[in-house]
């Protein structure tokens, strides 16, 4: 049982040892730079005021030139350090309110898309050959 006992642990905090460095190494990379793209949780963590007030939208809508689609957030909750949680706010479809005026809607797909500070923007489609 100690020929067992002891090949577990010297198995394991070498593991341990040589990991610990490479995970302090990508935190510390990375600073205090906000994400430019992430889930939504992750982006509206960021603002000390939970991201009350402003402008998101998914990547994607870019990509499908629906420009100036986004949502303005008015309320979110957090969980697991801001990588989970739930958002509110209202939709604007190219540029357009499509809520009912003074009522929020909950943000679907939080977790699912890639999202980013802004409006979406149109992007140039390259010309077909």
């Amino acid at each position: 049982m100690f020929a067992t006992l002891a090949r577990r642990t010297l198995i394991t905090v070498p593991r341990t040892v040589t990991t610990i460095p490479s995970i302090l190494s990508s935190v510390l990379s990375r600073g205090s730079q906000p994400l430019e793209r992430g889930n939504l949780y992750q982006i509206l963590s960021q603002h000390v005021d939970g991201g009350i007030g402003r402008e998101v939208s998914q990547v994607r809508w870019s990509i499908k030139n629906r420009k100036d689609t986004y949502w303005v957030v008015t309320r979110a909750k957090f969980k697991l350090g801001g990588k989970h949680g739930k958002a509110w706010g209202q939709f604007y479809y190219k540029g357009k309110l499509k809520t009912t005026p003074g009522t929020d809607e909950e943000i679907r797909g939080g977790l699912k898309y890639s999202w980013r500070e802004g409006r979406s923007t149109r992007t140039i489609q390259p010309p077909k050959s």
